[in-house]
């Protein structure tokens, strides 16, 4: 971060600008993206209006040239770990989440239909997967989905790189849940429910999931969503599990009924 005042003696005014993506809010990077003329961005990061910047001296403009010249570099995240917890308004801590497993089966829902309906891009989605999370910290609730709506922009003064290292880290955790889950829980249909058009079910997603948890009660979906994520699992591979001996027990069955009509 460097310092530098504009105007003249008497009305001289004090400024700052950042000098690497560390320093910069989430805000400022959404406008940097919106933004390619060099002026505008040293306005976006240094908070001086259009009008004020025609008063900095050649000298103080250059080296403010200098300075940002980050934005032009490509950002290595690789370089930022996820923050223990992060300032959220008036220096509000809140904490990251080390294991999403442990929230509810709906917020890892909801980070999961993100993902997909934006190609697994984490940078589209940075505001809504830190918000997916922090909301019940911020409102000291449950968590609401339409809660994370309405804090929409409410990050804009965190710091980008934080707001950014939480995203990615969420989506990591999530896609080692999916995988997980594809090798655990995977279900293969029988040739009969094939024939009876069982993917008929497939564009239902999660939800198919969610019916069965609910009972097949639409009054309980809300119940379901809350319950945390590790429960969920353990009922769904409890259920296979259960699947898995009824069907073995029926072939032994069978095969004694078929034995003892010989």
């Amino acid at each position: 971060m460097i310092k530098f005042t504009s105007g003249k003696r008497k009305n001289k005014k004090f400024y700052s600008c950042p000098t690497s993506w560390g320093e910069i809010t989430f805000k400022q990077w959404k406008d940097l993206n919106a933004s390619d003329n060099e002026l505008e961005m040293i306005s976006i990061l240094t908070g001086i209006t259009s009008e004020a910047i025609n008063l900095i001296s050649e000298g103080s403009l250059l080296k403010l040239s200098l300075a940002i010249g980050f934005v032009a570099k490509p950002l290595q995240m690789e370089n930022y770990a996820p923050p223990s917890e992060f300032n959220y308004k008036q220096n509000r801590k809140i904490p990251f989440v080390e294991d999403i497993r442990e929230k509810n089966y709906g917020q890892k829902i909801f980070l999961q239909h993100l993902l997909i309906e934006n190609e697994k891009d984490e940078a589209k989605i940075i505001e809504e997967s830190v918000l997916i999370y922090a909301q019940p910290f911020i409102d000291n609730s449950e968590f609401n989905l339409d809660r994370v709506i309405e804090l929409k922009n409410s990050l804009d003064n965190v710091f980008f790189v934080d707001s950014y290292s939480i995203a990615i880290d969420y989506a990591n955790q999530l896609r080692e849940i999916v995988e997980t889950e594809a090798k655990q829980l995977n279900v293969q249909p029988t040739n009969e429910q094939k024939a009876a058009g069982v993917d008929m079910f497939l564009k239902f997603g999660v939800m198919n999931t969610v019916k069965a948890l609910a009972e097949n009660n639409v009054l309980n979906y809300e119940k379901v969503l809350r319950i945390e994520y590790n429960t969920v699992f353990i009922h769904l591979l409890m259920k296979k599990t259960e699947g898995i001996y009824q069907d073995n027990y029926r072939k032994i069955l069978d095969q004694k009924h078929k034995r003892s009509r010989k």
